[in-house]
């Protein structure tokens, strides 16, 4: 590895000393006014070297991975060396990247300053197609060191600023492939996403194309999902589906994964703050609708009107509770549950209830739970 870096590093004087007596372009760059010009007091060196392996250390095809992965590693230490830099791996190259084995990623220990990786090289993760292949990838690795007080930089990120409509797009063009081409037939050809991940594994993943399926259209394929692949950092409930949003019907819909919580939606706070979920409308009433298969004709509704609570049905307001009395009004006649006397439920249990009770001692009556009888509200006596 030394002999690379002290290869690289005289070349890299050569070609200084030939940019300073203006008789060419040096790999560190001297900014010139014009092709060729002699260098001058107003021009500046650009800090951030940039080394090829093909070009600066010339790797081929023909090297094996451990002689790639070693000129790999000089280039960042040379890299290092000029204060910090940019290192390319072309993509004839291959240095046995695997994106879940760190042991194969580039190396910056010890390295003190900002470094980035570039790297195009053929890559060894899936050995299925063919014996060993990633595909056309583009791998960025950036090293900044920590500071002292962790946090205090913006290194090891990418910013896309603009004076209008900045915007990241990612498209799926399987329709533009030939007729008959196995990415324009697959039966899961509108994907796009992001995904996060941790050391190489996938953990989250939010992007269209959830639906597999030969005989689905376009937009069936095209649902926005958010998913999680907890398996991979110890998750207990492993693969699901947290949220998928329908593109020609507007629906948001939970799930598609065996390992789906039990409730659909299921908001838990991180800590005991007493606000776990709201819901906030612009008008003074506001309203959640519960529906069922059969549609809007068995709607439930619970509302905010004025402030008071209200339980509706299709029919219309079933029960309200006043906000400042908290009186409780009811809107139809009031069914209590229906007894018989050999099965009454236990009156300590239910302290201060009320019930039907159909076979009472001289009749049908409503009773109440004194915490030790139940109690005819008529007659006053035990039923």
């Amino acid at each position: 590895m030394s002999q690379l870096i002290s290869a690289a590093v005289a070349r890299l004087r050569a070609e200084l000393a030939s940019a300073a007596a203006g008789q060419g372009d040096a790999l560190i760059t001297v900014q010139r006014s014009a092709a060729g010009a002699a260098p001058t007091s107003a021009h500046t060196w650009n800090d951030r070297q940039e080394f090829n392996l093909a070009s600066d250390f010339g790797m081929t095809a023909a090297n094996t991975r451990a002689e790639v992965k070693a000129a790999l590693q000089a280039a960042i230490t040379a890299a290092a060396s000029m204060g910090g830099g940019v290192v390319k791996v072309p993509g004839w190259l291959d240095y046995g990247y695997k994106d879940t084995d760190l042991s194969t990623h580039p190396d910056f220990t010890g390295i003190t300053v900002p470094v980035a990786v570039i790297d195009y090289s053929k890559g060894a993760s899936y050995a299925g197609f063919p014996a060993v292949y990633d595909g056309m990838q583009e791998r960025v690795f950036t090293h900044t060191p920590q500071t002292t007080s962790p946090g205090q930089h913006n290194g090891n990120t990418k910013w896309l600023r603009a004076y209008w409509a900045p915007a990241y797009t990612i498209s799926n063009d399987s329709n533009l492939a030939p007729p008959g081409h196995p990415s324009r037939t697959a039966m899961d050809n509108r994907r796009a996403f992001y995904a996060t991940a941790v050391d190489g594994s996938v953990v989250w993943q939010w992007g269209q194309g959830t639906q597999i399926g030969t005989s689905l259209t376009d937009a069936e394929m095209s649902a926005m999902a958010i998913d999680c692949y907890g398996a991979n950092v110890g998750g207990a409930r492993g693969t699901f589906t947290w949220v998928v949003a329908q593109v020609d019907t507007g629906h948001t819909s939970f799930g598609g994964e065996t390992n789906n919580p039990p409730a659909a939606w299921h908001f838990k706070e991180l800590s005991p703050a007493g606000l776990a979920h709201m819901v906030e409308g612009l008008g003074t009433t506001v309203f959640c609708s519960i529906r069922n298969s059969v549609g809007a004709a068995e709607d439930v509704h619970v509302k905010n009107a004025l402030g008071s609570l209200q339980l509706a049905v299709t029919a219309g307001v079933a029960l309200t509770v006043d906000k400042t009395t908290r009186a409780v009004a009811l809107e139809r006649p009031l069914r209590l549950p229906v007894f018989s006397r050999a099965a009454l439920p236990d009156p300590a249990t239910f302290a201060e209830h009320f019930i039907n009770v159909n076979d009472a001692i001289g009749g049908r009556t409503i009773a109440v739970s004194n915490g030790a009888a139940w109690v005819s509200i008529l007659t006053g006596a035990n039923v």
